[in-house]
């Protein structure tokens, strides 16, 4: 199948795109890092766009989200990863609107303390523990898949490396020892 016609949840090009992810991301201090510093950066950067309207919020009312530019990043962005998964396109166009309608209602000092954490996160993660820069610095298209990533991991369509599942010999035992 091609990127444009996929429909199931990971298409081969996502999976490559996760597997370069995983490469620039082995530390697990870094990667919990990650988890932590992505949310803060996606709601804080979200979130003040989401202040930009790109139409009269008066005549819209609920619906003022989409308009914003924060809404308009997270359909592009969601159209983007549609063209490799449809299931995360809707997931994280769902996300995303939420993240820009929560961010863009709370006060500036919030959003940038928020944002200078989550970055911080980041930084000292490749600085201090994964000692290698992030992927970004040579692929931009790399900061679109980050989001994806870690959605990924807890719906069960990805195994971070060193997450292996356990062998089904272990998990039978621990029934059987349990009951």
């Amino acid at each position: 199948m091609t990127a444009g016609n996929y429909g199931g949840a990971l298409s081969p090009e996502l999976k490559r795109r996760f597997t370069e992810y995983d490469a620039y991301h082995v530390n697990k201090v870094n990667r919990l890092l990650h988890e932590i510093g992505i949310p803060l950066i996606l709601l804080s950067h979200l979130g003040a766009l989401g202040l930009l309207s790109l139409a009269s919020a008066t005549t819209l009312g609920p619906a003022a989200p989409l308009v914003s530019a924060g809404g308009l990043v997270a359909v592009l962005w969601a159209g983007w990863c549609m063209r490799y998964s449809v299931k995360y396109g809707v997931i994280l166009l769902v996300v995303f609107l939420a993240l820009t309608a929560v961010g863009a209602r709370l006060p500036g000092a919030v959003l940038w303390t928020m944002a200078i954490i989550g970055w911080a996160t980041q930084i000292l993660g490749h600085l201090v523990w994964e000692k290698r820069s992030p992927n970004f610095t040579s692929n931009l298209e790399q900061l679109l898949v980050g989001p994806v990533y870690f959605l990924a991991i807890p719906a069960g369509d990805w195994r971070a490396p060193g997450h292996a599942a356990p062998a089904p010999e272990a998990s039978s035992l621990r029934k059987e020892g349990s009951a």
